[in-house]
């Protein structure tokens, strides 16, 4: 299996599946954060 991100400090580095789903959990709480988001919309 492929490791990506290997360093001295982490050797066996992370799995791909690993990375896509903190980057899937980042994505999901910054929606979540914009669809509660009360302020009013700014128009252009």
């Amino acid at each position: 299996m492929w490791r990506f991100l290997v360093t001295d400090d982490n050797p066996k580095g992370y799995k791909l599946e690993d990375i896509l789903n903190a980057i899937r959990n980042e994505m999901f709480e910054r929606a979540t954060k914009i669809m509660e988001d009360k302020r009013p919309k700014l128009s252009a």
